[in-house]
């Protein structure tokens, strides 16, 4: 009984703390989903960004590079600032992102799926 206490405990305490952290950013993310106001705006073309080490990173339209630059990850507020705009990681499981933010008054939704 005591053996499933404790499992359990752990258990909690190992999903209830998934965040994003530097070496779990790293990596190239596939846009899955982007909603402004809740509308759909996804683009006709496959986007991604590279995170990576050196906090730079690179943002792919088609596989052309179509914007690169510089990132920091605040990991105790889970906020992800990529040049000037600051997200909220709202979501974070395993190989699944979600980053909101606001701009000019339009609430944007940005989910990823890292490759």
């Amino acid at each position: 009984m005591r053996n499933l206490f404790i499992l359990s405990f752990l258990s909690i305490l190992f999903f209830s703390c998934n965040k994003l952290d530097q070496s779990t950013l790293v990596g190239t993310w596939k846009m899955v989903e982007f909603k402004a106001n809740g509308n759909n705006q996804m683009p006709s073309y496959v986007v991604t960004i590279e995170f990576q080490s050196a906090n730079t990173h690179i943002t792919y339209g088609d596989g052309a590079v179509i914007y690169s630059g510089v990132y920091s990850l605040n990991i105790a507020d889970q906020k992800l600032t990529i040049d000037n705009v600051t997200y909220e990681i709202t979501h974070y499981q395993g190989n699944q992102m979600t980053l909101e933010t606001s701009v000019g008054g339009t609430n944007l939704v940005y989910k990823y799926e890292k490759q």
